[in-house]
């Protein structure tokens, strides 16, 4: 009865609801194969076959996930709690309440979590939920990032500082002043030493611009500085290389590679007009960000920044776009988390997150493989096929 009720719910969905169709398309196909099933598979198909799984904490809405380093563990903030889940499954694990509101977290290692509150910055061990050690009293953080070592935090402020700590509290390097606003992203470098930092304003006012800033943490010098476009950076990464970072940024969004010897920039744009609220780098240092239609774009980062990108791949710059956008059902202010076996974690505007494959066999394909679209076809609620 479940199982015929998410498939009849999911047909009835395709035209208003079609993210939230192709999710009950999922879990109805996983129940078993019947008339309705198919029906509601194959109008999903259609929309998002790239849909590996669903992964929900019932009611909650779940915000801003990030991927262990081993992808194994996604956590994602809901309220004032930490929901985390086991990628290869998409199964809660637990629920870790941080006691209040939560303003940014980040992956310390491949179990401990870094979570900011209005007052303070605890550790916690999603592996049995406990806190690990004392709190960190720091006040108003609002972006964080752990050394590639594990031995250090990145802390961004709200009133446009940056500080480095141990994990005890102990402060590395005191703070310094990063352009002209709060500091809304943060990542390390590969050597351990710099850290990327983004700022919703820029050093020197400029209407629509934001300033991203590569700092020393060894010396507290500031060794490049580069203003793009956008009101806000939402996200910053650093490829594997060091060479590369990656920078997402809002109203009006962008999605900018920066070359970090030259201070060289591009914006990447698949002509859809990107969102910018989220971008990533993915094993083998692609981009990937979102674009304005929900899709996920791929972007080949390795080419020459001063040259234009090349719309055709397989000419001569390296910079290039990735095979076609992959549709998600994402809302406008979506956030990408990578994952597993080329996949990305993406938020759905269900109010879940959403397991996306990049190649686009996703479960939906699976789900239907030893039958063609044709066998399928497409059925009403009741199984009678149009």
């Amino acid at each position: 009865a479940d199982q015929r009720r998410l498939a009849a719910e999911g047909v009835a969905l395709v035209s208003s609801r079609p993210d939230t169709a192709a999710l009950l398309a999922v879990e109805a196909g996983r129940r078993g194969q019947l008339p309705e099933t198919d029906g509601a598979l194959a109008a999903a198909l259609l929309r998002f076959p790239a849909i590996v799984r669903h992964l929900s904490a019932g009611e909650q809405i779940l915000e801003r996930p990030v991927t262990s380093p081993d992808r194994r563990v996604l956590a994602a903030v809901s309220g004032t709690s930490i929901e985390v889940f086991a990628t290869a499954s998409g199964t809660p694990v637990r629920r870790i309440d941080a006691g209040a509101e939560i303003s940014t977290l980040a992956f310390v290692s491949d179990t401990v979590l870094a979570v900011a509150t209005a007052t303070e910055v605890g550790l916690w061990d999603t592996a049995s939920g406990a806190s690990v050690g004392a709190s960190i009293a720091i006040s108003s953080a609002t972006s964080i990032a752990a050394s590639p070592d594990g031995s250090r935090l990145a802390i961004g402020a709200d009133d446009a500082t940056m500080r480095v700590i141990n994990l005890q509290g102990r402060v590395v390097a005191a703070p310094v002043t990063v352009g002209s606003g709060p500091v809304t992203a943060i990542a390390w470098h590969p050597d351990g030493v710099h850290v990327i930092a983004g700022t919703g304003f820029p050093t020197e006012p400029t209407v629509g611009t934001s300033t991203v800033e590569l700092w020393d943490t060894t010396s507290r010098t500031l060794t490049l500085e580069v203003v793009i476009t956008g009101l806000a950076v939402q996200e910053v990464a650093v490829d594997s290389t060091g060479q590369r970072a990656l920078v997402a940024s809002a109203a009006p969004g962008a999605v900018t590679l920066i070359d970090l010897d030259t201070g060289a920039s591009v914006e990447l744009n698949d002509g859809r007009q990107p969102l910018a609220t989220s971008s990533t780098f993915l094993p083998d240092d692609p981009a990937a960000f979102l674009d304005a239609s929900g899709g996920i774009v791929r972007y080949a980062t390795h080419g020459e920044l001063d040259q234009p990108i090349d719309n055709v791949p397989g000419t001569a710059n390296a910079t290039a776009p990735i095979g076609l956008p992959v549709e998600t059902p994402t809302t406008s202010d979506g956030r990408l988390a990578p994952g597993p076996d080329d996949t990305v974690f993406v938020t759905a505007s269900s109010g879940g997150i959403v397991q996306v494959a990049l190649d686009g066999g996703g479960a939906l394909f699976q789900l239907v493989a030893d039958e063609s679209i044709d066998d399928v076809g497409a059925f009403a609620p009741g199984g009678s096929q149009v």
